[in-house]
């Protein structure tokens, strides 16, 4: 699906979608309770689709009423396989999760999480008891994968310098074994999405002690149902944000001032841009500022990389982010992506592989067709490349926002922006 974008301004208000970090961490706990939890204000995407079908495999019940998932939690094998899709925190968080079971599940893949590297949780799986087997189709060590448990409580290391996904599924399934356990990481990236792991399981009842994220005692603590609220997704909202600080005035409704999401980072990184933005509640006021190129280090936010590099090549002079490493295991090489993406646009970009930097030359845009490479965060932030700028765009690929934020055109309409099919 082609979609061209032109905006000239934005102004209003809308509500930004739910979080998929978050809906899938609930989801995951969700499954592991006794009796009936709800989600609520949710947003359904690819990615949480995935999760749900996970959940289902290992024995979870849902009802979907429009806004919330109604889930009778419960772990057993209803399915010999798991379609995680494209949904590689599906993959990585359901792996541990699956490996409580005596059962062998396989755990899918389709797309690009069939090219993603998963060797990063074998050893830690056999450490603990489980039997798993990387059977890779695409990359070796990758999905599919066979599993099988039960996992045992115990002291384990793992490796966090990759994803911080798999810890994150391997710390809710440790809290269901019969004995405490110690996970010890190293190299940890993202640290603030595992804080996210460890709130949703304190929402539950779960135990976990966290010494500064490099060690962390998991208590046997079996979960409790209750009721979770799902707050804004603050990586959707960056897309917006910065769109809103290179063309209007908007207000983004659904967004905690004091999220433990990663991507509430772009505050930061508009702040040093210049930009000009203030709260009201869980409202979100962005002006159109006068943007200044900016430094800024995305190695625990690498999402915020499309987002900001649109924002960046609109500033004047040379910016440079931070982490550029963290961007090759994604839905596309994103460094290589964002560089060449751009190019088309007439934004030049260096990426800087030892220093792990990518320089950002500010500029004007021309008017292109630019390639989502089938990455949904590719396929939204042309838009932001060229908000204010009055210049057409035109994506191809754009139903990959479908994974993570598929309002993400209809909500940049509702602000101003001229959005069609091509």
């Amino acid at each position: 699906m082609k979609k061209y974008v032109k905006i000239s301004s934005v102004k209003g208000s809308m509500r930004i979608s739910a979080s998929k970090s978050a809906a899938q961490r609930a989801v995951a706990c969700a499954l592991l309770a006794k009796g009936e939890s709800v989600i609520k204000n949710i947003d359904l995407c690819d990615d949480i689709e995935a999760a749900v079908r996970a959940a289902t495999a290992l024995g979870a019940a849902f009802n979907w009423n429009g806004s919330s998932l109604e889930v009778t939690g419960g772990l057993k094998k209803t399915d010999a396989s798991i379609d995680c899709g494209e949904a590689g925190l599906s993959m990585r968080m359901f792996a541990p999760i699956a490996s409580l079971l005596s059962d062998e599940i396989t755990l899918c893949a389709k797309g690009s999480l069939t090219r993603r590297p998963l060797d990063m949780i074998a050893a830690p799986l056999k450490e603990l008891g489980a039997d798993i087997e990387l059977i890779g189709e695409n990359v070796k060590h990758g999905a599919p994968v066979k599993i099988r448990g039960p996992l045992k409580g115990g002291t384990v290391h793992v490796d966090g310098s990759v994803s911080s996904q798999f810890l994150t599924g391997l710390l809710i399934a440790l809290t269901q074994t019969e004995s405490d356990s110690e996970v010890i990481v190293d190299n940890l990236k993202s640290k603030p999405y595992v804080a996210m792991t460890l709130d949703m399981v304190k929402q539950f009842g779960g135990k976990i002690i966290n010494h500064d994220f490099k060690r962390f005692e998991v208590k046997h603590s079996p979960f409790t149902s209750g009721a979770i609220d799902v707050e804004g997704d603050w990586s959707s909202a960056s897309f917006i944000i910065c769109t809103a600080a290179l063309a209007g005035d908007v207000v983004i409704k659904n967004l905690l001032k004091n999220s433990l999401q990663a991507d509430i980072a772009v505050l930061k990184a508009i702040e040093k841009a210049g930009v000009n933005f203030s709260f009201v509640g869980d409202s979100l006021l962005v002006n159109k500022s006068k943007v200044e190129s900016f430094d800024f280090d995305a190695s625990d936010c690498p999402d915020l990389f499309p987002p900001l590099a649109a924002l960046a090549a609109r500033a004047e002079g040379i910016s440079r982010i931070r982490g550029v490493s963290r961007l090759t295991h994604k839905e596309s090489n994103r460094a290589a992506a964002i560089a060449e993406e751009f190019a088309r646009a007439g934004i030049e970009i260096e990426i800087d592989y030892p220093d792990d930097i990518m320089i950002i030359n500010g500029g004007e845009v021309k008017s292109c067709e630019m390639d989502s490479r089938n990455d949904h965060r590719m396929a939204m932030c042309p838009a932001v490349l060229f908000a204010g700028s009055g210049k057409k765009v035109l994506i191809n690929n754009a139903d990959a926002v479908a994974k993570s934020y598929p309002l993400f055109f209809n909500d940049l309409k509702t602000i101003g922006a001229e959005v069609g099919d091509e």
